[in-house]
């Protein structure tokens, strides 16, 4: 009786010795999923900062072209004008 009590004392032990480790297992899993997801998030706002960038660099290239446009046309205009007799 006594050996038959040691004996699944000795299993229970090793199964909690597996559990354990895939407890541990699991762990490292989940920080590995962390680190992976915050790198993520700081690769999404840094994106996220380029593109309002690239916008922002867009807005103005288009204000100044249509500021040349602009200056083209009066330019024509001007000119038209004084080579009228």
């Amino acid at each position: 009786m006594f050996k038959k009590i040691v004996d699944s004392v000795v299993q229970l032990s090793e199964q909690i010795g597996e559990i354990s480790e895939s407890i541990n297992q699991m762990a490292a899993g989940n920080r590995l999923l962390l680190s992976s997801i915050r790198k993520i998030d700081i690769v999404s706002k840094e994106n996220a900062a380029e593109a309002e960038s690239v916008s922002t660099a867009t807005e103005e290239q288009s204000a100044a072209m249509q500021e040349i446009a602009s200056a083209s046309q009066n330019l024509l205009i001007w000119l038209v004008t004084c080579k009228k007799p």
